[in-house]
């Protein structure tokens, strides 16, 4: 039987959207902006990093390195904003509406991305 999610996908998915967030809510203790906007940056050089290492792990390569760097950056900006719309609300509803604030934005950028940052981006 075969299932139409792929379900590795998926999973890898939520944990960046997961390392996102932490990362993103542990920066900004304290209301510092500097290093939420260092952390933030981090992450997408970190993970973007990682993903064009497995893109060019690819023999016949389908994606385009803008993708992965265009999804990232959309998620990690929207978390980033989220975190800091979210100042003044308890941690145990502002870490969830981070979490999918990056999840979602990270699945539609990707989408986004694989659509149409390759005509504009050269990469």
């Amino acid at each position: 039987m075969r299932s139409v999610i792929d379900l590795p996908a998926l999973v890898v998915g939520l944990l960046i959207s997961a390392a996102i967030s932490a990362t993103l809510l542990l920066a900004h203790r304290g209301s510092n902006n500097k290093r939420g906007w260092a952390a933030a940056a981090g992450l997408v050089v970190l993970i973007s990093v990682v993903a064009a290492v497995d893109l060019a792990r690819e023999s016949p390569r389908e994606t385009h390195f803008s993708t992965p760097v265009v999804a990232v950056a959309i998620a990690t900006l929207a978390a980033l904003g989220m975190v800091r719309a979210t100042r003044r609300i308890r941690m145990l509803f502002r870490a969830p509406l981070v979490f999918v604030t990056a999840l979602i934005l990270l699945l539609s950028g990707l989408l986004f991305a694989a659509t149409y940052s390759q005509r504009i981006l050269p990469f």
